[in-house]
């Protein structure tokens, strides 16, 4: 609700609240201690949101890293690279994890991840 009443607030790359929402919904939908009494639609619900803001803030970060500023791609390469350890996102990364969702979530986090690889890669090039 807060993203929709202000959307600056989830567009806000240094404050990362978009980031920590997504974070949080992913520990809901599967990580948590309570999130095995969710129904799945709830979990899946969670996951919808994890993906489609950590699929904004790539997007952002992909702006961001197309301005060819050095220090700027180096913020992304930090940022990105702790997506890809943060144990948040386990539940969405993760292959034993992902591979317990429905074919369709499987589908969209691994391609997810693949798009983090390839930004990565690309912040790499000189």
């Amino acid at each position: 609700d807060a993203f929709a009443a202000d959307s600056k607030l989830a567009a806000d790359l240094n404050q990362q609240h978009r980031y920590n929402a997504a974070c949080n919904a992913a520990l809901a939908a599967g990580q948590g201690e309570d999130a095995r009494l969710l129904p799945d639609k709830v979990a899946a619900m969670f996951r919808r949101w994890a993906l489609s803001w950590l699929r904004a803030d790539l997007k952002a970060y992909a702006q961001l890293a197309g301005q060819n500023n050095p220090a700027v791609k180096q913020m992304v390469r930090q940022r990105l690279t702790h997506w890809q350890k943060d144990p948040d996102l386990a539940g969405l990364r993760d292959k034993e994890s992902v591979d317990k969702l429905p074919e369709a979530e499987q589908t969209a986090c691994r391609q997810l991840w693949a798009d983090v690889a390839d930004l990565l890669q690309r912040t790499q090039k000189k």
